[in-house]
């Protein structure tokens, strides 16, 4: 891939397509005006009318993990995408840029229950997860989403990346229990485009609970402040260009990174092959020491960054002082040999006094 213009060689960590002519420049030939872009802007209008949402939905797209202009990419282990904590932040970031109102992993009261993602214009559930959970077995995949559906009374929907798993289990859909129709509640995304691939139910139904629940988010210290952090990461790092992924698995002692050697994409049927064919069985072999990591970049410069974030939960849960543990986890990512830098991410506040000196 080259740069339109000037012909200077590009990767897809260096490349920017313009939003006007849609071609690709490097970056000192990505605004329309550095490069004589002639295509004129549709002019905006100002109204009084709330946008479209049904014509929105039906094209909705999450940020697409790479630009595949080239059949065959390379990239570094630490790097994978395709898992269910990218949907998740990509999805959200989709939802943020249509305005939705949308809860990040908030928390059900007195039920112990947390959703990835609540669209409350809509008022269902977006559950992501793993294509491959339970070896590709629909009745696993769509568990979680089930039980929401079942204790909340929302309308649910499972998110995964499109892959053969998903495209090939049509009679298991018809064989699972009492959820009609199951295959309506599968939302697939595209893992070259980004395109989310989904029925006319998700796109265009109408839903209504049938209860009432009490949420509670974005309380400093809990669970879904920590995803919220690693999303605002996660933003602050895309706006950089740089590539991103979350919650990637290591062992420290082993050098190891546990994600996919290789993986086969196919236009038509997504993520169609990888090898080894049980990367995801880590947790056996990962014995202690390991960590997973919660947010893992690469700029242009190919520095690979890796970032721990500590929520204010973090620092006072449990009898033993979790600042000791922090540095442990830190210092052993370091012992690991895999990342050129590494950061721990803290939302505003103040030490012990013992840890001021």
């Amino acid at each position: 891939m080259k740069c339109a213009l000037c012909g200077k060689k590009l990767s897809f960590l260096n490349a920017f397509r313009c939003s006007v002519c849609g071609q690709f420049f490097c970056e000192e030939h990505r605004l329309p005006e550095s490069h004589g872009c002639k295509k004129e802007r549709t002019p905006a209008v100002m109204s009084s009318k709330p946008p479209e949402k049904e014509q929105s939905l039906s094209k909705m797209k999450i940020r697409a993990p790479f630009l595949f202009e080239e059949s065959k990419i390379t990239i570094p282990k630490l790097l994978f995408p395709y898992n269910e904590d990218y949907l998740k932040y990509a999805l959200f970031e989709t939802l943020e840029k249509l305005h939705a109102q949308a809860l990040l992993e908030p928390e059900v009261i007195g039920r112990r229950l947390r959703p990835d993602l609540i669209w409350l214009d809509r008022n269902i559930i977006l559950e992501c997860e793993n294509f491959y959970k339970g070896t590709g077995r629909i009745s696993e995949i769509v568990s979680h989403a089930y039980k929401y559906e079942q204790e909340l009374g929302m309308a649910s929907f499972v998110v995964l990346w499109k892959s053969t798993i998903t495209t090939q289990n049509e009679e298991i859909y018809r064989k699972y229990g009492d959820w009609d129709k199951i295959s309506d509640r599968i939302v697939q995304v595209d893992p070259i485009t980004g395109e989310i691939e989904a029925s006319d139910v998700f796109f265009k139904g109408k839903f209504e609970p049938l209860y009432d629940i009490s949420l509670q988010y974005g309380t400093p210290g809990s669970f879904e402040f920590h995803s919220r952090m690693q999303y605002e990461l996660a933003v602050w790092l895309w706006k950089r260009n740089e590539l991103v992924s979350f919650e990637i698995p290591i062992s420290y002692s082993k050098h190891k990174v546990y994600a996919p050697d290789k993986l086969v994409i196919s236009n038509k049927y997504g993520i169609v092959q990888w090898e080894p064919h049980g990367w995801w069985s880590y947790a056996i072999d990962m014995a202690p020491p390991g960590v997973t990591v919660d947010v893992v970049s690469m700029d242009r410069e190919d520095i690979i960054k890796g970032y721990e974030i500590k929520s204010i939960r973090n620092l006072k849960r449990g009898s033993k002082s979790l600042y000791e543990r922090t540095i442990r986890e830190l210092c052993g990512i370091i012992q690991s040999r895999l990342f050129n830098q590494v950061f721990i991410v803290l939302p505003p506040m103040r030490l012990p006094s013992s840890r001021r000196k």
